[in-house]
């Protein structure tokens, strides 16, 4: 059974039908980005109405969405299920975010903030204590939340609410546990390396070292054998 967050604990149904399908539509991608709901789980109407406490029209509408956003797929048989992506997928999808990360850290660099800057310094903190102690999962944590910080303190909506951005957590999603966590210290030295750049209001920098090191990460993810991708029949279900 999928289990619903709600920050409330309010029907969903009360809200105005705009907006209660955007609210849904936050929490279903929610869900899918922090695991609930797993790459392969088949969508089942009525499971999630009862989870979600929402009505078949709205559920059917939050659907349309998120598959529009690239988040679900739907197939004759099979009805909508949460979308596993090919590896020639997740290829393309590395492209575009190196392109896009890279604007965002130079646009940062020029709009950065001082709660923004704040944040950055505060992120970054627990990044170095995580790393320190070998703790993947709280590094992994802290990770995407400075890349989603210098994309906020970018002051682009178009970046912020782009679907190619947010689906990095569904590629992140399918990687299984690989690779221990040798790698956190040089991610770490590269995000010092952006954060500097970005604080000290250098675009070029800021840019140059986004690059490297989404170029560096996503030369790792194409290098990984099959085995590191959950394969659709091993996915855990919710």
């Amino acid at each position: 059974m999928v289990r619903a967050k709600s920050a409330d604990g309010r029907d969903a149904e009360a809200k105005a039908p705009v907006s209660r399908v955007t609210d849904l539509t936050e929490r279903l991608r929610d869900a899918i980005t922090d695991g609930r709901i797993v790459p392969g789980y088949r969508l089942v109407q009525d499971e999630l109405c009862e989870a979600f406490g929402v009505g078949r029209g709205t559920l059917r509408e939050a659907l349309t969405r998120l598959e529009a956003q690239g988040w679900i797929s739907s197939t004759l048989h099979r009805g909508a299920q949460v979308r596993v992506l090919s590896r020639q997928e997740i290829g393309e999808t590395l492209d575009i975010r190196e392109a896009l990360e890279m604007v965002a850290a130079g646009l940062a660099a020029e709009r950065l903030t001082e709660e923004k800057q704040a944040a950055l310094v505060e992120i970054m903190a627990a990044l170095s204590l995580a790393e320190k102690n070998a703790d993947r999962e709280s590094f992994l944590v802290h990770n995407n939340l400075l890349h989603e910080e210098i994309i906020a303190a970018s002051e682009n909506e178009r970046l912020r609410e782009g679907p190619e951005l947010k689906l990095i957590k569904l590629i992140q999603v399918q990687v299984v546990d690989y690779g221990g966590t040798s790698w956190m210290a040089q991610a770490q030295s590269e995000h010092v390396a952006v954060v500097d750049g970005i604080l000290s209001g250098k675009r070029g920098a800021a840019e140059r070292a986004m690059r490297s090191h989404i170029r560096r990460v996503n030369e790792l993810m194409r290098s990984l054998p099959n085995e590191a991708f959950l394969p659709i029949n091993k996915i855990r279900k919710s």
